[in-house]
């Protein structure tokens, strides 16, 4: 296996990474955007993100290519082969984001199941707290879908970048 393999995998981890971010970043300025007039402007910051996740994402193999110019071009990882590295990269990355959200999750939901039952309306104060539930449900379903499909996912990928190439 060749040394940007493994550049081009670690490439792919940071645009999952920016991508969740950005995620983050616009249900956080959805939950705010009735309250501040200024918040259609800042939906650029989520452009930003999303270009910048597509555009390392796309560019990871070159990058892989450019960063390791002059490296040895066998690297030795026994019996693993670049599915199995993409699978298990998929799998931490989809743990980590489902084991950090689950628990706001949880207790967002709680929080959402309470305030539902009541029955007085929602201020916009609470109206602009549920669109941190939705925030940490995102992220936690992200997660289970990259864990759940990591195999598959790293098929998908394989098979695109061999198109590719």
């Amino acid at each position: 296996m060749h040394p940007s393999n493994l550049v081009a995998i670690l490439a792919r981890l940071l645009a999952l990474k920016v991508l969740m971010d950005g995620i983050a970043v616009l249900f956080s300025l959805l939950g705010r955007s009735k309250a501040h007039s200024w918040a259609a402007a800042t939906f650029v910051l989520v452009g930003l993100y999303f270009l910048c996740a597509g555009a390392l994402w796309s560019c990871a193999l070159w990058l892989g290519r450019v960063l390791t110019k002059g490296c040895d071009p066998k690297l030795d990882t026994g019996a693993l082969t670049l599915i199995d590295l993409y699978s298990v990269a998929f799998v931490c990355v989809g743990l980590y984001y489902a084991v950090d959200s689950f628990g706001f999750t949880l207790t967002w939901l709680h929080f959402a199941l309470t305030q539902s039952s009541s029955d007085a309306g929602l201020s916009p104060k609470q109206k602009e707290n549920f669109y941190s539930l939705f925030q940490c449900s995102s992220s936690l379903f992200i997660g289970l879908i990259l864990v759940l499909r990591a195999r598959r996912l790293s098929a998908r990928l394989l098979k695109y970048d061999n198109q590719g190439a």
